[in-house]
Parts: C-alpha cells; sequence; structure tokens
C-alpha cells in the first residue's frame, strides 16, 4: 500500500516535491524543532471578503469576540511572488475566511501555481457566479473544487447561511459544476456540509443535489466552536443521538445514489500522551495581509502571528525561533496559549 503511495506521489508530483513530501512527515514523525522541507500543504487567504453572514463564522461575530478582522484583498503582485517562493509545496488551498471567487486575480494565482505543478484548491459558497467567473473556471479550474453547502433549500436555512439567495443557490452550483466540467483540465469536486445547529435534520435533500449534479463525495463535519463558545446553543445540535442517526442514515441514502458520505467528528477524544497535531509541521496558513499563523484554525493576526511572509519571505518565518519553540512546546506535550481549546492540542 505504502509503495503504491509514494507511486503516485511521484506520478502526480515528480521526484523532487516527492522527496519533500516525504521528507516532510519524517520531519513531523520526529517533531523536529528546524524542519528542512517546506510544508506539504498552504492555506492561503486570497480575500476575507464575503458577502454571506454565516452564524457560524468568526468574521460575523468577530465584534463581539473582541477580533480585529480586516476587511481586504491580497496584494497582486505580492501573492504571485509568494506562490514562486512555494515551489517545493505539494498543495495550495487558495481559501479562508473570504468568498474566493470573488477575488479579482483568483485564476491568474491558480494559473501560476499550475506551472509549479502545485495542486489546487478552494472552497465556495457558490453565492455570486458572474459569466466573468464561470469564464475564468472553465479556462483555469482548481484541481479540487468544494462546494460549501450547509443549507441547499428553502426546508432549512434558519439564518444559518445569512445574505444567501438560497432560492438562486442550486442554479449557482450547476453552473459552476458545467464550467469546470468543460474545461480541458480534469477537476475533483466534493460537497462539504458543516454540522451546525439542526441542519443535520436535511443532510438527504443535500445527498439528493449532489447525486442530482454527479457529484460523488459529501463530506461532513461537526463545527469547531472552540472560538464560539457565547454561541453554543445556537451551533450545536440539540440532540447528538438523533445528528448521528441522521448521519448513518445520509450514508445509506448516499449508497444508494452512488455518493460516497463521509463523516469527521470534530471533538474525538484524542489520546493527550501523544501528539496530535500536525499543522506547525505541515500545514499552515496564511492571511491576505501575509500573516503567517500556525493553522486555519487560530488565523487571526490580531491575537498571534508568526511574522509576515511578504516582508521576512515564508521559509525565513518557517524555522524562526518562534515556530521552533511552539514545535518544541507540542512535541513535549505543552500546550501554547494560541492552541488552548483546540481538540488536537496537548
Amino acid at each position: 500500500m505504502r509503495i503504491m503511495k509514494i507511486a503516485k506521489l511521484l506520478k502526480e508530483n515528480g521526484i523532487r516535491r516527492t522527496c519533500g513530501v516525504l521528507c516532510n512527515y519524517a520531519e513531523y514523525s520526529l517533531h523536529r524543532r528546524h524542519v528542512f522541507s517546506f510544508p506539504s500543504a498552504i492555506d492561503i487567504e486570497v480575500t476575507s471578503r464575503c458577502p454571506l453572514a454565516c452564524m457560524h463564522c468568526p468574521r460575523t461575530h468577530r465584534e463581539a469576540l473582541g477580533l480585529e478582522f480586516p476587511i481586504g484583498d491580497m496584494d497582486r503582485a505580492k501573492g504571485l511572488e509568494l506562490i514562486r517562493s512555494l515551489r517545493g509545496v505539494r498543495r495550495i488551498a487558495f481559501q479562508g475566511y473570504g468568498e474566493p471567487l470573488i477575488y479579482p486575480h483568483i485564476f491568474e494565482f491558480l494559473a501560476e501555481a499550475r506551472q509549479s505543478r502545485i495542486f489546487t484548491a478552494f472552497s465556495t459558497s457558490a453565492a455570486v457566479v458572474n459569466d466573468k467567473m464561470l469564464a475564468g473556471l472553465k479556462e483555469c479550474p482548481p484541481d479540487l473544487l468544494t462546494f460549501s453547502c450547509d443549507a441547499v433549500n428553502m426546508r432549512y436555512d434558519d439564518g444559518v447561511r445569512e445574505n444567501l439567495n438560497i432560492e438562486h443557490y442550486q442554479d449557482n452550483v450547476a453552473a459552476i459544476i458545467d464550467a469546470v466540467r468543460s474545461s480541458a483540465k480534469p477537476v475533483e469536486i466534493l460537497f462539504h456540509t458543516c454540522i451546525v445547529g439542526d441542519n443535520y435534520k436535511y443532510l438527504d435533500d443535500i445527498v439528493a443535489f449532489a447525486a442530482k449534479q454527479g457529484v460523488k463525495t459529501l463530506d461532513i463535519s461537526e463545527l469547531n466552536i472552540s472560538f464560539l463558545e457565547k454561541w453554543l446553543d445556537r451551533l450545536l445540535p440539540q440532540d447528538k443521538e438523533l445528528m448521528m442517526t441522521a448521519v448513518d442514515k445520509a450514508k445509506e441514502t448516499g449508497a444508494e445514489r452512488g455518493v460516497t458520505v463521509g463523516f469527521t467528528p470534530q471533538y474525538v477524544a484524542q489520546d493527550k500522551k501523544k501528539v496530535n497535531c500536525r499543522y506547525l509541521w505541515q500545514h499552515p496558513f496564511i492571511t491576505w495581509q501575509g500573516e503567517l499563523t500556525p493553522c486555519c484554525g487560530r488565523p487571526f493576526a490580531s491575537q498571534f502571528t508568526l511574522g509576515n511572509v511578504f516582508d521576512k519571505g515564508f521559509y525565513a518565518l518557517w524555522n524562526s525561533e518562534q515556530i521552533k519553540q511552539m514545535r518544541h512546546d507540542i512535541a513535549n506535550l505543552n500546550c501554547p496559549d494560541i492552541c488552548r481549546g483546540c481538540p488536537y492540542a496537548p
């Protein structure tokens, strides 16, 4: 099995990047303070602008949370230079707390990454679609396109996605899928549903919609609410047992309709005697302003930053004394302050 995985890596990434991926995995496994390899994956937030105000998004509650949450777009020239500096990275997801499709240079960024044979991805709410976006998706789609499907019709809206025109949502998704499927480049498409409140009651609707669109994968996950404690009554399902019953039923329905349904629990019991977090070794996050943060779970530069990649360069920050100390702490099962409350923290 491992030989097959390595063979796939070689085919998709070439010898140099495959060696980097394997080295990165080894450095994580050994919990090294200094990491010679690039991370296997990076999330780059190209914009923090979004037409929605989802009730489970921290940007919606930024004032109540006391978060400094600047709204804006990544500088085009700085972003392109950043991508060129990350040629050892296997995968870049151009996403964060904004809608990637409204970023004016998203397709230029995708093309730049493609030139370096970097696997590209992003997630969209499909809230806004226009002819320019559809043309860009046909010409230069990502390798992986994820649709965020927390509510797909009028049966369940209830403020989950504030400002979303739910009546047009399915048409928007269908138009985007048609565009990427007409591209000469193969694109993997999947749906992702985050369990928010009681939207689990309508998972079968999402499975049916996925099947109708010919989408073969639906990933369901629980919500990371470690920074949204004030809204637990609205955000968490009222009956966990009923939620799991609905998830199991969605899996059965998916099997009948050709859709593979997966479920990722957010708060599984972690073995606190071993290192559960891999992000400081394998998967950091960069904000639209260029701030390097440990992961997508705590991307708030006003609370914590490892430095600005536009000023100092990514690789210098990737092995700064600050991040090496964090790796040392986590490897020794000491929880950094910024990580407290995270299910994967020591």
